[in-house]
């Protein structure tokens, strides 16, 4: 069997695109970065109201949680100029 799950994330009340895009893009990272399988609903002041989200978490959190950090972290380097990698103990 396949497990299906749908995230959803909504920008809300913002006139331009760019921003309306800014905030739906956030939207969508915030219901992964919780589990997955839910709706995410951001406003410009910063609130966000979330919805459903009722499938077990823990069972995907992992895997989610560093696909939406890997991401982020590529859209980062590939905006920097310099990046700089340092290994530690």
């Amino acid at each position: 069997t396949i497990s299906l799950t749908l995230s959803i994330g909504i920008g809300a009340s913002v006139a331009s695109l760019k921003e309306l895009g800014d905030l739906a893009q956030s939207s969508l990272d915030l219901a992964l970065g919780r589990g997955g399988d839910q709706v995410a609903i951001k406003q410009p002041n910063g609130k966000v109201k979330f919805y459903g989200g009722k499938t077990n978490p823990m069972e995907k959190r992992t895997r989610v949680r560093a696909r939406v950090i890997s991401h982020a972290l590529k859209e980062i380097v590939s905006e920097s100029s310099n990046v700089i990698i340092m290994g530690h103990k």
